[in-house]
């Protein structure tokens, strides 16, 4: 792997350099993490662009664009972002902004549009509230429903320690020592990478 530049220890995922190699050689350790985050189980990549290109995002930042299905036929359109520091959607306003720019182009209309999302992973709680995630989003005001065409943005709190999913995803993501990750699809990539 690539020489680490950020705090995080270079076998632990939260390292750019190390999470940029992993998803390189194996697509399923982030469609794991897209199924958790975004709570889509069935979620399942259909597409991957790990030379996606966002500049000045603050340092070090594994970066890539996917496109996903779910088994209704449902398309997802998704931004994903592990940087070594924290980002505020102000920051990633531009690079969203153009997805969404690029894919209503090209449908024409808004009628055929897969589901938009930012699922960005930060070493930090965000609001300070000890959440696994926040997720941000445009939502009918009655139904709590998303607007259609609009982005969902989730932060996936790395700190989070609770003995749920998402918890134990995080404690993975943090785990220094491969042989400890409890999830297979996880460690199994993570000790590839470190023997190349």
């Amino acid at each position: 792997m690539s020489q680490n530049t950020s705090t995080a220890a270079p076998q632990c995922l939260l390292n750019p350099d190390c999470m940029r190699t992993v998803l390189q050689r194996d697509s399923h350790v982030l469609q794991h993490i897209l199924r958790v985050l975004m709570e889509v189980p069935d979620l399942e990549l259909t597409g991957l662009d790990t030379r996606y290109y966002a500049p000045d995002l603050r340092g070090n930042c594994a970066r890539l664009l996917a496109s996903a299905q779910d088994d209704s036929g449902t398309a997802y359109c998704i931004l994903f972002l592990q940087p070594d520091k924290g980002l505020t959607p102000r920051q990633i306003r531009p690079y969203t902004d153009a997805i969404l720019r690029e894919s209503l182009y090209a449908s024409g209309d808004d009628s055929g549009l897969p589901k938009f999302y930012a699922v960005i992973l930060t070493q930090e709680d965000l609001l300070g509230d000890g959440e696994g995630k926040h997720l941000f989003a445009m939502m009918e005001q009655d139904s709590y429903e998303v607007l259609p065409g609009s982005l969902v943005t989730i932060y996936g709190n790395c700190t989070y320690q609770g003995e749920n999913s998402i918890g134990r995803l995080m404690a993975d993501l943090m785990e220094t020592d491969p042989e400890k990750i409890h999830d297979d699809v996880i460690r199994g990539a993570v000790l590839a990478a470190l023997q190349e």
